[in-house]
Order: structure tokens, then sequence, then C-alpha cells
């Protein structure tokens, strides 16, 4: 969850839930290098309850989903009422997200800092790992753009977006995504390893079915499709 800030204005102009595997990471990476606006995780802009964060299967405060953030946020909806806040999430094809989530797995356990040097998953135990980090991927996306299982957050469907140069987020805040900023094969070359790589693939009608019973919260309203 993402906080973004018009620098000329200093207004808070809209909170980005952001969903795993949605292309989300297109988003941050790009407004954090935008000279028109910042974004900031919301732990440094808003009170909050540590010691319910670490309580969170999550892996770090940018995807808390909508209840968790209302949760461990007291003062978030004076926040969205006070600046008037333009709360949105991407969404993508939810099979389309499944072969995602599957493909980073593996990548993702051998991952030992991200883009920006932070570190990641390397030293969690295999248990706490998939605790935080399984249990957010392959969560539904309905847990990002609903509160209390009510459609709460402006949806952008990847889909629509995906290979256009000027993206609308909020008010005139807009980003590329006619190229793609993170992607498991660059995180592949930076652990230097391509043999945990699941080449890309699709699914046989048997596991759709799967993921529909997965996610069926995603396919029983049209949130996501």
């Amino acid at each position: 969850m993402y906080g973004i800030k018009n620098i000329t204005t200093d207004k808070w102009v809209g909170l980005f839930f952001h969903t795993p595997k949605t292309g989300g990471s297109n988003i941050i990476h790009q407004l954090k290098s935008d000279d028109a606006f910042d974004i900031h995780i919301m732990t440094s802009v808003l009170p909050f309850d540590e010691t319910l964060l670490k309580e969170m299967p999550v892996n770090d405060e940018g995807h808390l989903t909508i209840d968790q953030a209302f949760k461990l946020f007291p003062t978030l909806d004076d926040w969205i009422d006070r600046y008037n806040i333009d709360v949105f999430t991407l969404t993508r094809d939810p099979y389309e997200r499944f072969i995602s989530c599957v493909r980073f797995l593996p990548t993702a356990m051998r991952l030992d800092e991200d883009s920006d040097g932070i570190p990641l998953y390397e030293s969690l135990t295999p248990s706490e790992f998939h605790r935080r980090i399984t249990t957010t991927n392959f969560s539904p996306q309905s847990y990002w753009n609903c509160r209390d299982g009510k459609p709460f957050a402006r949806r952008i469907r990847l889909e629509d977006i995906i290979g256009q140069k000027k993206v609308h987020l909020c008010e005139e805040c807009y980003v590329d995504f006619t190229q793609t900023i993170w992607s498991l094969e660059q995180a592949s070359e930076q652990i230097h390893d391509n043999s945990y790589v699941i080449p890309k693939f699709t699914l046989d009608e048997e596991t759709k079915k799967f993921v529909q019973w997965l996610w069926k919260d995603d396919f029983k309203n049209p949130l996501v499709r």
C-alpha cells in the first residue's frame, strides 16, 4: 500500500494497493524516480500498530490487503476522507496471474535482494517463506480491491493498459507500461542462476478449474475479469 503525493502542490492524490503479480512494480519503480510525484510506503505516513504488523502473514507493508490496512492504520479512514484520496489497484486475468505466481516462487526463494538492494527472501526459513510469500501471492485479488467483502478500490485492468505509453493512475499522475521494469527473467539474472526458472506455460482445463476454486471470489464477483 503506497500513498502518492504531488510534489509541486504537496497534495496527497492517490492510495495504491499493490496486488501481487499484477504489474504493480512498474508503478512503484517509475514513481520513485518521477520528478512530479512521490510514492511513499504508508508506514512512513500514518501511525500504525507495529505489533500487529509483525503478526500479519505479509512480506512487507507494500502488499497489505485493504482489510489488513484498515486494521493496521487506525486513522486511515480519516486520512482518505480528509484529502479526498483516490484509492486504486491493478487487477489481472486470474489464469495469467496464477501462472505468474507459480513461476515466481522458485526464483523468489533464492532472491537475496531486490533491485533497490533491499534484502529479501533467502534468509527466511521455508515455513516463514510460505507464511509470508506464498500465502500473499496466492491470495485472491479481491483482497486488494474489496473492503469487508464489498468493492472498495478503483480497478485498473492490466490487460487494458499493457503496452500503453501513458497510463493514467490518479489526478495528473501517469506511468509508462510499454516496457517491463521487473521480470522473472531479470530476477534470475540477478541471482546468476537460471536453473530454477519455470518456462512460460499455458493452463489446461483441469488446472483452470483449480484456479476457479482457489480464487472463487474473483470469479463469482466481476471484480477482476
